[in-house]
């Protein structure tokens, strides 16, 4: 395991007056080695929270052990919440990705296969990742000069809409502000998806009432009608938060149909 920051000698929006419980232990990204000998793809982790934490137990170490037993690295990103506004999450998403392919020879990573994973929130900006332009040049060093486009995605029960009925509105609160939610549909999922959108996997439980499992079928959509490859999986039990799901039949089979989702297609 070893652990980097995100940001050295610069930290961008950085502010010293942000010292509340969710943002202690920001600025870091925990890469997690496979055991092989070759260079290996590698899943790019966002544990969820609606921006105001990051869920870390359950939805990033243990995630990303299960992709080094697939023979994966895995790397687990502390990005910024609550109060930190909208773009210190984007800028923290894609410098990890800019991070993981940067330390590409020493830490045996395919930098044609780099994968972003989110859940819920962390779904959001995984979204974010596969469907926005790159702003994370702000530093001018050696990493801002790597690529930001993950190669595939995993979104996982991930706020997808700002659509009033069916979005997770908290969470575009949380990244925006309430004094910016005019502008939530900028950073609705759906409706930035074109041809430059890299191939998506996406699930679901139907019972989900915290995020409506609309914000799958709805990206799903998009994916699709912009051509872009997608394998969606609506499971019909469980809540949200599932993290691995372990125990909950059905849902407990996304780890392993992900993994072959990156086996089978990259």
């Amino acid at each position: 395991m070893i652990t980097a920051k995100l940001w050295d000698k610069e930290y961008p929006l950085y502010d010293e007056n942000i010292t509340n419980e969710d943002n202690k232990g920001t600025n870091k990204i925990v890469f997690y080695p496979a055991n092989v000998s070759e260079k290996a793809p590698t899943v790019v982790i966002y544990p969820g929270g609606g921006y105001c934490i990051r869920a870390e137990d359950h939805e990033g170490d243990q995630i990303a052990k299960y992709y080094n037993l697939c023979g994966y690295n895995a790397a687990v990103v502390s990005y910024r919440v609550k109060p930190y506004r909208h773009p210190a999450q984007l800028l923290d998403a894609q410098r990890a990705i800019k991070i993981v392919r940067y330390n590409a020879d020493e830490w045996n990573v395919d930098t044609n296969r780099v994968f972003t994973l989110g859940f819920s929130a962390g779904g959001h900006l995984c979204g974010m990742t596969a469907t926005l332009p790159d702003i994370c040049t702000v530093v001018g060093d050696d990493v801002d000069k790597m690529s930001a486009k993950p190669n595939g995605a995993i979104l996982c029960y991930a706020v997808c809409s700002s659509n009033e009925e069916i979005g997770h509105l908290g969470s575009f609160e949380s990244l925006l502000g309430k004094e910016n939610m005019d502008k939530k549909d900028l950073f609705s999922n759906d409706k930035n998806v074109d041809q430059n959108t890299c191939p998506c996997f996406l699930w679901h439980t139907a019972e989900d009432d915290a995020v409506n499992v609309k914000n799958t079928l709805l990206f799903t959509a998009r994916l699709a009608e912009n051509g872009i490859p997608v394998e969606t999986h609506i499971f019909p039990k469980g809540r949200h938060g599932l993290g691995p799901a372990l125990e909950v039949k059905g849902a407990c089979q996304w780890l392993e149909l992900s993994a072959k989702w990156i086996k089978d297609n990259f």
